[in-house]
């Protein structure tokens, strides 16, 4: 028998705060909710348009104030997964949640430029 190489332990994963952990969770779950209420958002801004006095393939921006606020209200809807699971994801960073936490705060940041930037861009009449 022939002696090899000395085996070399190889260290166990630091274990992750429970918070951070928590905070990745929920943080990822938001990703699939941003989805869910972006389809909800344009349901809701279709039914919207009769309601402020437009036809189909018309932007709410057409309609003036009233237009615009309903607009807003749904911007702020379409985003706020996004955001929290930006700052779920911050959180869960900061907390030590490691790779997959920084992914989950990066993920929810684009999704949330991306959608700021399709609804200022539709509002604006593209």
């Amino acid at each position: 028998m022939s002696a090899g190489a000395p085996v070399t332990p190889v260290p166990a994963p630091s274990p992750v705060d429970p918070a951070a952990a928590r905070s990745t969770r929920w943080s990822w779950i938001m990703v699939g909710l941003f989805f869910v209420v972006w389809v909800l958002g344009a349901v809701l801004g279709m039914a919207a348009l009769p309601w402020v006095g437009l036809a189909e393939g018309h932007l709410l921006s057409e309609a003036g104030g009233t237009g615009w606020l309903v607009a807003a209200g749904l911007l702020l809807l379409e985003v706020s997964p996004a955001v929290v699971g930006a700052v779920l994801g911050a959180r869960a960073t900061r907390l030590g949640g490691g790779a997959l936490a920084a992914s989950a705060f990066a993920v929810n940041v684009l999704l949330a430029v991306f959608a700021l930037t399709v609804q200022l861009v539709q509002l604006a009449g593209g």
